[in-house]
């Protein structure tokens, strides 16, 4: 039976979950930074507006981030008061999310469930920022590349899907007569 080889690699040419992706259903506003982007760009006074004169029926969440030789993004903010700050936030309207949900009314488990779709899409967008995508590719035992996919938001997903489809591949020479050509 042949063997094969897992190797994970980082997805150095990875899509824009902001960008390429149409299921977001936030709005990343970012203060105007050379760091990272978001889908709408503002200054900081222009921020403070928006989030003192939003209705507040809808769900918001701050994006902190920490810039040091890199950058990370988070929910919660940083103990640096020096390379650290609100960057921005995800927003959803109130109105927008019960259309696109088709729901009427806006109930507290709604609106729980609006607030992970969000923090969903912040992870993935995070991933994105951190180079936190990658690939797989297969190797049988003479080293020859059986398989490759990419786009795997999460190291640890990629190599679940990597392993489930080495599973596969042994199946599927079980069923050819134990792999032998």
């Amino acid at each position: 039976m042949k063997k094969y080889k897992l190797e994970i690699q980082q997805d150095t040419d990875a899509m824009n979950p902001r960008t390429e992706f149409d299921c977001n259903i936030g709005q990343i506003i970012v203060t105007n930074n050379r760091h990272f982007s978001g889908d709408k760009q503002c200054s900081v006074s222009e921020m403070s507006d928006i989030v003192n004169n939003s209705d507040n029926s809808g769900v918001t969440i701050p994006i902190y981030a920490y810039v040091h030789g890199g950058i990370r993004l988070n929910t919660k903010p940083f103990n640096c008061p020096w390379d650290s700050g609100q960057a921005g936030f995800i927003s959803l309207n109130r109105k927008q999310f019960l259309e696109n949900m088709g729901y009427k009314r806006m109930s507290a488990k709604r609106l729980e469930e609006a607030k992970k779709q969000l923090l969903s899409e912040l992870e993935t967008y995070f991933q994105y920022i951190h180079g936190e995508i990658y690939g797989y590719i297969i190797t049988d035992d003479e080293g020859e590349q059986v398989d490759s996919c990419w786009g795997f938001y999460g190291k640890e997903y990629c190599k679940k899907e990597g392993e489930n489809e080495i599973k596969n591949l042994e199946f599927a020479d079980k069923k050819r007569g134990g792999g032998q050509n």
